[in-house]
């Protein structure tokens, strides 16, 4: 309550969606978006072939109601069946269906399933959007669920050359891969806060903690801190993000990666990552540690490319090490 005191005198507006929009209607009340994206992958694992998956089509719209009110809708198709080698199954999200309340200037608040805001990753989580084909092993097993269900706020301030943003939210308890939801006796919330001074250096903080009613003992506490820097005409930039989690049934987890970026041409640019986090998804628990190098091409700004290549090692179980590499095209439409 405190929180939400603060950001009713704070709050000057919202970040806008990241997500791209391309076509309008109705005189600019309805936008249509999406995209699609595949790659061609190969890893020195010998349970696996070299393969071409479509990753994932993705259709968004936004609606304007009227001056305070809109609609978001997103549904993704993901794991399509390949082009060589077994079949995959495929599936229908429901990504994010929300409305959106514009109270005031000051303050969104969103009624639905929306992108939970923790960390510089979740928020701008979409392929063609983030800097890697391969999601940082934090995010792949989603210890903090990429979406939730509940009521959130957004928004931001500026307090001389600084800018604030806040954000926080009530959920329905657990989303394990943001959508298996359980019984919500006990809500969870999260909060996110962040300054962006000068344009150069972020800092920030999130913190996320759900239980469930139905599970006697269940519960998840997530600590996230983050920063980002760019440097030299901001052509190089620098992002670190690590998380801190105490929980049960899986007790005390933690990770990090750090990542550095050099966009050397408009078109082009190349990117480094390191990281070293407790695995459930993957590992089975054991610490794993990844070396990244991405290499991508803008041929048009409604198509990009990636060339990635990477090492991925286990800090027990080292015959589950292994290297691997893909090429990554997406499309936006």
């Amino acid at each position: 309550m405190i929180l939400l005191f603060v950001s009713l005198l704070l709050w000057q507006q919202e970040p806008e969606s990241p997500e791209p929009q391309r076509i309008e209607l109705l005189s600019g009340r309805l936008k249509l978006g999406g995209w699609l994206d595949g790659q061609y992958a190969n890893s020195s694992r010998s349970e696996e072939s070299p393969r071409f998956d479509v990753r994932q089509v993705n259709v968004h719209f936004t609606a304007m109601l009227n001056e305070s009110w809109r609609a978001v809708g997103e549904l993704s198709f993901r794991h399509l069946p390949r082009v060589q080698g077994e079949e995959s199954e495929g599936e229908i999200l429901l990504d994010r269906a929300y409305i959106e309340y514009r109270w005031r200037t000051g303050m969104h608040l969103k009624f639905g399933k929306f992108n939970t805001p923790a960390g510089l990753w979740k928020p701008q989580n979409y392929s063609v959007l983030v800097d890697t084909t391969e999601t940082p092993v934090l995010e792949a097993n989603e210890y903090i669920p990429n979406k939730s269900v509940g009521i959130g706020f957004f928004g931001r301030s500026f307090w001389g050359k600084t800018e604030l943003n806040y954000a926080g939210h009530i959920n329905n308890g657990y989303q394990d891969n943001g959508t298996e939801v359980g019984n919500d006796d006990d809500p969870g919330w999260g909060i996110d806060i962040n300054a962006w001074i000068l344009e150069r250096t972020r800092f920030g903080m999130s913190l996320f903690e759900h239980k469930a009613g139905d599970m006697e003992g269940y519960y998840r506490q997530n600590l996230v801190l983050y920063f980002e820097q760019k440097i030299w005409r901001e052509n190089l930039s620098f992002r670190a993000e690590s998380l801190w989690r105490d929980g049960k049934p899986e007790g005390k987890l933690e990770g990090y990666y750090l990542q550095i970026k050099y966009q050397f041409h408009p078109q082009w640019y190349a990117h480094l990552r390191y990281e070293r986090s407790d695995d459930l998804l993957e590992g089975s628990g054991e610490e794993h540690s990844v070396w990244l190098a991405t290499l991508a091409f803008w041929p048009h700004k409604q198509v990009r490319t990636r060339l990635e290549a990477g090492e991925h090692r286990f800090e027990f179980d080292q015959e589950r090490n292994y290297t691997a590499a893909s090429l990554w095209m997406g499309f936006i439409f």
